[in-house]
């Protein structure tokens, strides 16, 4: 019975992932019949499907073939979803290419994951120090950001793109790297005083 409950549970999953990546496309110009076949085509809608039967196959005990699942996950999108990570529904991951997220990591509602993303524990030695993070509903997190250990990143925060997270956020932030761009023109050489 427990089985049909888990199987029965992951159509609506799909469907809330589904909607998620119909967000994506905001040209309403085009008929929803055109919209949502492109949604079919998405690498990162297949990539997160893989990943919700992955996990329900996990839940029901048929780890081998979950865990089958999420290496052709990384063969056919570069994307490495633990089946044992829990994810809520509208999980959106539009460039799947490089994303990792581990197995005890918690995704909220609505998370959008960029193209390189990596999700884990930090990998301390002591046990006290290490964990897996928790990402809070509407959450998006930009290309190659990183977040490791026993991190609470806020509800409807943003983590800019290139950042790297050992602590935690709280609700309705904006994390960003800032860092000193200097542009000059080809050939100009920078005086020295």
């Amino acid at each position: 019975m427990g089985t049909v409950l888990l199987v029965s549970a992951l159509l609506p999953t799909l469907r809330a992932d589904y909607a998620g990546f119909l967000e994506l496309d905001a040209d309403q110009t085009r008929s929803l019949l055109r919209r949502r076949l492109d949604v079919l085509t998405l690498p990162g809608m297949w990539a997160v499907a893989m990943y919700r039967v992955s996990s329900t196959l996990h839940r029901i005990g048929l780890t081998p073939l979950a865990r089958l699942l999420m290496v052709a996950n990384i063969v056919c999108f570069s994307c490495e979803l633990s089946p044992r990570l829990s994810a809520g529904p509208g999980l959106v991951i539009p460039h799947p290419q490089g994303v990792a997220v581990g197995a005890g990591v918690t995704l909220g509602a609505r998370v959008r994951l960029m193209r390189g993303v990596g999700i884990g524990t930090a990998g301390y030695r002591d046990k006290r120090r290490d964990g897996f993070p928790t990402i809070g509903d509407d959450c998006v997190l930009f290309d190659g950001v990183k977040v490791f250990g026993p991190v609470n990143i806020g509800e409807r925060s943003t983590i800019g793109t290139n950042v790297v997270l050992f602590d935690s956020v709280p609700p309705d932030s904006v994390v960003v790297v800032h860092q000193d761009v200097e542009v000059r023109r080809a050939g100009a050489h920078k005086q020295t005083a």
